[in-house]
């Protein structure tokens, strides 16, 4: 009986604790992505959402592309054309462009939001390794 309850509360405590960092962890992605954005004059607001815009014409079944700030939405249309899906990759990392990203999909199977956030990130790569910043 003793070890059942002491699982029991093992469990009850885990679950918390979970709880807690689940917590913890939205608060943390709301002040990241609250953080107002301050653009890199190498990979300037015009030249990220062109490149954004460029490249998911390029990807296959996009259907819409949609930016604020740092983060991009797609609405992809699924292998069969009869339904449709979204996702967002988030490159705001508070409040600058350095390439991390986040990834929300409707569809974890497809690998075209992953396959939009490495091309921005390349970029994002060459870009601030060719140049210096201008302040």
């Amino acid at each position: 009986m003793i070890p059942q309850v002491l699982m029991g509360i093992g469990a009850v405590a885990l679950t918390a604790l979970g709880i807690r960092s689940a917590v913890k962890s939205a608060k943390e992605t709301a002040k990241r992505r609250g953080t107002p954005v301050e653009w890199d004059t190498r990979f300037p607001d015009e030249a990220f959402q062109g490149f954004v815009n460029n490249t998911t014409r390029k990807l296959p079944r996009v259907i819409s592309t949609h930016l604020d700030g740092l983060i991009v939405s797609i609405h992809v249309k699924s292998n069969t054309g009869l339904t449709s899906w979204k996702a967002e990759v988030d490159f705001c990392d508070y409040g600058r462009l350095t390439g991390q990203h986040w990834i929300s999909s409707e569809n974890s199977q497809s690998p075209i939001p992953q396959a939009l956030a490495d091309a921005v990130a390349a970029e994002v790569r060459a870009r601030y390794a060719t140049e210096a910043p201008v302040n």
